[in-house]
């Protein structure tokens, strides 16, 4: 009898899409014709060519040796189906340094820096799997991303009039949902895919919240105060019968990222809030710069947070200094106009 995990795995398999591992077979055909290589070759194109007939085992890999959770799988297939049509539209490949170049122009269809890390990523896993000799996708270097740029907050006037509306919205019965997670991500620094994975018995009245479906695959413990609770009791009272809090159409599946996304920025906008580059993920770094400005520990910001490296805290350190450093030169001049003096220069000025 196969165990759970078997048939699990054996589920995975069965729904892979067939579109995507017809297109890799298409290009290992075509690959085969032009370079007149084998499928069978032991040549590291040859290898690619083994490689393409295995994806059903690299899933497998992904799920099983990585932890990968079905939205990094999601993210795995788009990226090699973008890959596979790619090189679908390339020409002979007769060494292994045009597979790097090949890999460096692919990348250059990515026009976020992020997307790009995130397709970069999935290559290299797959050439490791494939037991790539010189991986050609590490030996692809991307520029570093300024960790400390893209990380926006929200003053707390704005978070003011964000809850205002809500406020008013739950008056008249509407935007429970919202409400509610709004609240939470803002109380509680989860990430938005940990809160929409959460289910009714991972939150306990005496303000525990337990967070399983991790970005590090570990599972830990926040705090909410009262106020969530009282929106979430709220939300339940009027919500769809569900495991999951915040279910999507299919109640047996969490609501989508693109739904909730669309209903923040529509708040944004009917509170009045112009503040490009903001999104759902500014109400953590929100929390985050709270939590610093109070004088919280780093370690136990950390916790809170889930970072696997306490560097990554200390970025929201680092940007809290900067902004300080900026908004000195206020003080700077307040201090300049008490004494009557003139306003010199001084390092502090912000750049």
């Amino acid at each position: 009898m196969k165990s759970p995990n078997q048939l699990h795995l054996n589920g995975l398999v069965t729904s892979y899409n067939t579109a995507f591992q017809a297109g890799f077979r298409a290009c290992a055909h075509i690959f085969s014709t032009q370079l007149q290589v084998a499928p069978t070759s032991v040549e590291p194109i040859g290898q690619l060519f083994q490689g393409i007939e295995r994806l059903p085992d690299f899933e497998r890999y992904l799920t099983v040796s990585r932890s990968c959770r079905p939205s990094m799988l999601a993210n795995a297939r788009s990226i090699l189906g973008k890959f596979a049509r790619f090189l679908q539209e390339q020409g002979s490949i007769t060494t292994s340094e045009q597979v790097t170049v090949l890999v460096q122009d692919f990348l250059k269809d990515f026009t976020h820096p992020a997307y790009r890390y995130s397709a970069i990523y999935y290559l290299r896993l797959f050439f490791d799997f494939l037991e790539w000799e010189d991986n050609p996708a590490r030996r692809v270097r991307l520029p570093k991303i300024n960790a400390a740029k893209g990380r926006h907050f929200l003053a707390p006037e704005e978070c003011r009039l964000l809850l205002a509306n809500l406020q008013e919205s739950v008056r008249k019965g509407k935007q429970h949902r919202e409400h509610a997670l709004f609240l939470l991500l803002l109380y509680t620094g989860l990430r938005v895919g940990e809160a929409l994975a959460l289910r009714w018995n991972d939150i306990d009245p005496e303000g525990q919240v337990f967070v399983r479906d991790s970005k590090n695959h570990t599972s830990r413990i926040v705090y909410a105060p009262r106020c969530v609770f009282q929106a979430l009791s709220a939300y339940k009272a009027v919500s769809a019968t569900s495991t999951f809090i915040f279910p999507g159409v299919k109640p047996n599946s969490p609501i989508s990222y693109g739904v909730i996304r669309a209903r923040f920025k529509k708040l944004m906008q009917e509170s009045g809030i112009d503040r490009p580059g903001c999104n759902l993920h500014s109400l953590r770094h929100t929390f985050a710069r709270s939590c610093i400005q109070s004088g919280m520990r780093r370690e136990d910001i950390q916790q809170f947070l889930g970072h696997k490296d306490i560097r990554t805290t200390e970025i929201y350190t680092r940007l809290l200094s900067e902004d300080v450093r900026k908004q000195s030169v206020f003080s700077h001049r307040a201090v300049q106009a008490f004494l009557g003096q003139r306003d010199t220069k001084s390092n502090s000025r912000p750049k």
